[in-house]
């Protein structure tokens, strides 16, 4: 017995001291977001990564002094995302940070169409592109990410363009283009003024999506689970009564034991009655 609590005290003490504790964060802590923060005032996000001035290929002009989160990088041409969409954008007029902004996007910008007709959704700022989707006439809280350079299909009212989402039942959610003159009460997008981190610190950034936290545990949860099977299995191993038989000349020498202390007993006894009158 002594043996066995022996045995499974050292096999719990070298699991616990092998037992990694304290798990190497390190690869995850390099795997933070990188943002940039744009600037200029004339910084476009493009739908190709040739970055052409073309009514197909800007999406729109982006806030100044809001941020892009990176996705990938080739030369001077970054792959990013604002606020949902994803394109590609020249890092002229752009300042990599090294925190993470709390808030990246101009996310709350809304408009409202105009009470006299319903409004075309189109898929570039043209009236000659593809027909995305119809905005009804009064509609409130249309989205919008920002304003591109078009088409002036009206006369004297100008070429601005909004790219705008809007979700309807019978439409589900769409995305595209919607002339500037037939829209009203527009939200402008306050300048950004949170301040973030523009100097390299120790740690290396890259734009790599972190491991979730699931995935990083699983190793903990194994661990623990075969500690749990492997304590059971010992303790139960301690615990067991021995049931071995014992072997012929073990039984021969109980039974030569017991005789011998019959004898004593028998023969105390019988010389304490000689004396008992």
């Amino acid at each position: 017995m002594k043996n066995k609590i022996f045995v499974f005290t050292i096999a719990i003490v070298m699991m616990l001291c092998f037992y990694p504790t304290n798990h190497d964060t390190s690869a995850f802590a390099d795997t933070i977001d990188t943002y940039y923060r744009i600037i200029n005032d004339n910084v476009y996000l493009y739908k190709q990564n040739t970055l052409e001035d073309s009514f197909d290929n800007i999406y729109f002009k982006l806030p100044q002094s809001y941020f892009v989160k990176l996705v990938s990088q080739q030369d001077n041409i970054l792959y990013v995302e604002y606020d949902g969409i994803m394109g590609y954008v020249s890092t002229t007029g752009l300042q990599q940070c090294y925190s993470v902004p709390t808030m990246p996007y101009a996310s709350n910008l809304t408009l409202e169409t105009i009470d006299a007709c319903n409004v075309v959704i189109y898929d570039a700022p043209t009236s000659t592109s593809k027909y995305i989707g119809l905005i009804p006439f009064n509609a409130t809280n249309v989205k919008y990410y920002g304003t591109v350079v078009g088409q002036e299909i009206m006369s004297d009212q100008g070429s601005t363009w909004y790219f705008v989402k809007y979700q309807s039942f019978e439409q589900g959610v769409l995305y595209g283009y919607i002339y500037a003159p037939l829209t009203v009460n527009i939200s402008e997008a306050p300048t950004n003024i949170e301040e973030v981190d523009t100097t390299k610190n120790d740690v290396q950034q890259t734009s790599i999506t972190p491991v979730s936290a699931e995935f990083q545990n699983t190793d903990t949860v194994l661990i623990v689970v075969g500690l749990t099977i492997l304590g059971f299995v010992l303790l139960s191993l301690i615990i067991r009564p021995d049931k071995r038989k014992k072997s012929p000349k073990h039984a021969k020498q109980n039974i030569e034991q017991n005789q011998i202390k019959k004898l004593d007993y028998n023969a105390k006894y019988t010389e304490n009655d000689e004396f008992d009158f």
